[in-house]
């Protein structure tokens, strides 16, 4: 949050909604123009708004209000399992997270494609190229519609998977292990 105080004010009073109706006084600064929430909670918008308050003539009308959340958690890729039919990524749940983007490159730097959009916290990818290593990030979503709105995390870090080219299934836990079958 960021404004330019009026000549004259003590203090800026910022106060917060999750509905544009009722507000709240959730900090009252000496001669700042700048406010970090650290309070918000992660996944939702919140309704900001500043009003100053003067000693002898008390608070002013607030200002116009401004919208602003915090981002979603980053998921965790937990574990990733090929075998000859695909590869399969698990990640941990992320609170407030309503849908899932996967993302695939053939290299771990550069561009990641979107690869599908899930509401559950794994993804079968039967399209990975045999034999080759993929890597694959997740990154989580929160759609509002009032206001229209939609909230992310940052990417996950990159992890490999192998679509075997057949007759060995390999795995990866997020501990490290790395799990061979020769099947």
């Amino acid at each position: 949050l960021k404004w330019t105080p009026p000549v004259g004010i003590t203090k800026c009073i910022i106060e917060r909604s999750t509905d544009n109706n009722d507000y709240t006084e959730i900090k009252s600064v000496d001669n700042a123009t700048t406010y970090d929430d650290s309070t918000a909670d992660a996944g939702t918008v919140y309704y900001y708004r500043v009003k100053s308050r003067h000693d002898v003539y008390g608070d002013s009308d607030p200002c116009d209000y401004d919208t602003g959340y915090k981002k979603l958690e980053t998921p965790g890729i937990t574990e990733v399992t090929g075998d000859t039919d695909s590869v399969t990524i698990k990640w941990n749940p992320i609170a407030g997270a309503g849908y899932y983007k996967i993302l695939r490159n053939e290299s771990s730097t550069g561009k990641y494609d979107e690869l599908a959009t899930v509401y559950t916290i794994q993804y079968e990818d039967l399209t990975a190229p045999s034999g080759k290593t993929v890597y694959y990030k997740v990154q989580a979503f929160k759609a509002i519609t009032t206001p229209s709105v939609v909230i992310q995390s940052d990417q996950s870090a990159a992890v490999s998977g192998v679509r075997d080219a057949g007759g060995l299934d390999t795995s990866f836990s997020s501990d490290g292990k790395i799990t061979i079958d020769i099947g």
